[in-house]
């Protein structure tokens, strides 16, 4: 038997009737942030370890054990913070420093690698911590295991972590933070959608030479990208006037229709960029396929939003109102 299909087996008995929320026990909530964790990256086609996903979402509350933490859920005392140093519990289950980091800040940030390393480094708790919280907790490490993590964190990692690394990690946080907020305000499904059609817009011409030179830049970027054979981190460098945003949103829908995802972000950074660039998604894509998404564009939806009143509908609607700040 696995670490993790042991864990969650005994965590139903080693929780007992430690709640989450008011209303929610805590195995429960571990529980179902899991299962919804898995569903978003099978929704998404994306490809994570998902015993790792599992265990993340299973040790990421597991501080709200604490009796602070529960006194806090009847309104008594000023609670604790659940996240660190608890994330041992997810370490312990699996000897992963980068996923245990995960749920270490999964209610702030992830940090830069310096200020990573050096906590975890100095952090002689873990034990002592999860002894305090669960004194049957099965998997306690060794003393060995300390030291093996500081020579990991400081001779290995500090020098082998790369992009896949920290592409690997920002999935994992990100399907751990959706999964945590949407089960906590009441989500229960996922929309069934897919990326729709790509229409070129008709682009006012500026000269015969410059159009033609863009479609030709246009189809040997499409053609490059054709030769990519899984996801990643790739850039594109052009120059001012080469058409980067249509050239962008085409490869991002030549991948999402091979790679068999259901959605396309893209991430700008200053608001007018965002509208301009979301007025030519929209062209593309159809007005009703594209949010938009930032601290002026909750209110531009409000009035069709409050249209629905539906108990599904309205949690949505908070999620992306959440997602905006």
């Amino acid at each position: 038997m696995s670490r993790l299909t042991k864990m969650n087996t005994l965590l139903g008995s080693l929780l007992g009737d430690k709640k989450s929320h008011p209303e929610k026990l805590l195995i429960d909530h571990l529980r179902s942030v899991a299962e919804f964790a898995q569903a978003l990256a099978q929704n998404q086609n994306l490809d994570v370890d998902q015993n790792l996903l599992a265990a993340i979402a299973l040790t990421h509350d597991l501080g709200k054990v604490h009796e602070k933490f529960q006194k806090l859920l009847d309104g008594i005392g000023a609670g604790i913070n659940h996240a660190k140093p608890f994330a041992w519990f997810t370490y312990s289950i699996t000897e992963d420093i980068l996923a245990a980091e995960i749920v270490c800040r999964h209610h702030t940030g992830l940090r830069n690698l310096d200020d990573f390393i050096t906590d975890w480094a100095n952090d002689h708790e873990g034990n002592k911590v999860m002894k305090d919280l669960l004194p049957d907790w099965p998997f306690m490490l060794s003393d060995d295991s300390f030291v093996d993590l500081q020579l990991y964190l400081y001779f290995t990692l500090k020098y082998e972590i790369g992009i896949d690394h920290w592409f690997c990690t920002r999935l994992l946080y990100s399907l751990l933070i959706a999964a945590d907020r949407m089960e906590a305000i009441g989500i229960t499904s996922l929309p069934n959608k897919e990326v729709p059609a790509f229409s070129q817009p008709k682009l006012p011409s500026r000269s015969e030479t410059i159009d033609t030179w863009r479609q030709t830049i246009k189809e040997i970027c499409l053609e490059k990208a054709k030769e990519i054979e899984k996801a990643g981190v790739y850039t594109l460098t052009l120059p001012t006037g080469a058409g980067k945003t249509l050239t962008g949103l085409a490869i991002a829908h030549e991948w999402a229709k091979r790679f068999a995802v259901n959605s396309i972000i893209y991430c700008l950074p200053f608001i007018s960029i965002v509208e301009q660039t979301a007025s030519v998604a929209k062209e593309v894509f159809g007005f009703a396929n594209v949010q938009e998404d930032h601290s002026l564009a909750y209110g531009k939806q409000q009035d069709e939003e409050a249209t629905n009143y539906s108990k599904e509908a309205a949690a949505w609607n908070k999620m992306s109102t959440m997602f905006r700040y």
